[in-house]
C-alpha cells in the first residue's frame, strides 16, 4: 500500500518536471522522436513484475523500483542532462540496499527512499531551471545546458 501511495506522489511530480524540461522541444524535433523508446525499458520491466507476482511475490516492490527507474537515463540523454542517470543509480542503488540491509523494513524504506530521490532530484532540476532562466539567452538551451 506505501509503494502504490510513493507511485500516486511520484507521477505526477515527474510529469510536471518532464513537461518543465521538455517545453522547448519542437514536435517534429529527432530529439523528441526518442520519448517513446526512452519509456519503453519501463514497460517493458513489467514482465519482470508480472513473473515476480506470480512466483515470488516478495519480490515485487524491488522489481518496480528498478524497473520504473529505467527510463531516467534514457530521458536524461534526450534532455541533455547528467541528472537523471545519477537519479536512477542512486535510486537502485539505495533500493538494493535496503533490500539486503533492512530487509524487515523494506514495505516502508522503499517508498521513503524513493520519494526522497525524487525530492532531491526534483528541486536539483528547478533549481538548474532556475539558473537558466536567470541567465537569459546567453546560455544553451535547457537540453544541452543541464
Amino acid at each position: 500500500m506505501v509503494v502504490l501511495a510513493a507511485a500516486g506522489v511520484a507521477t505526477p511530480v515527474s510529469v510536471i518536471l518532464f513537461k518543465k524540461l521538455v517545453a522547448h522541444l519542437e514536435r517534429k524535433s529527432p530529439v523528441a522522436t526518442l520519448t517513446l523508446p526512452a519509456l519503453l525499458p519501463v514497460a517493458l520491466s513489467l514482465g519482470m513484475v508480472t513473473a515476480a507476482l506470480r512466483s515470488a511475490p516478495s519480490l515485487v516492490p524491488l522489481a518496480l523500483v528498478i524497473g520504473l527507474a529505467c527510463h531516467w537515463p534514457g530521458v536524461g540523454w534526450m534532455l541533455g542532462t547528467k541528472i537523471y542517470a545519477v537519479h536512477a543509480i542512486v535510486r537502485v542503488a539505495v533500493a538494493v540496499a535496503i533490500w539486503f540491509l533492512w530487509p524487515e523494513a523494506r514495505c516502508t524504506c522503499l517508498p521513503l527512499s524513493i520519494g526522497l530521490v525524487y525530492a532531491v532530484t526534483a528541486v536539483t532540476v528547478l533549481r538548474r531551471v532556475r539558473q537558466l532562466q536567470e541567465a537569459g539567452p546567453r546560455v544553451a538551451p535547457v537540453a544541452r545546458a543541464l
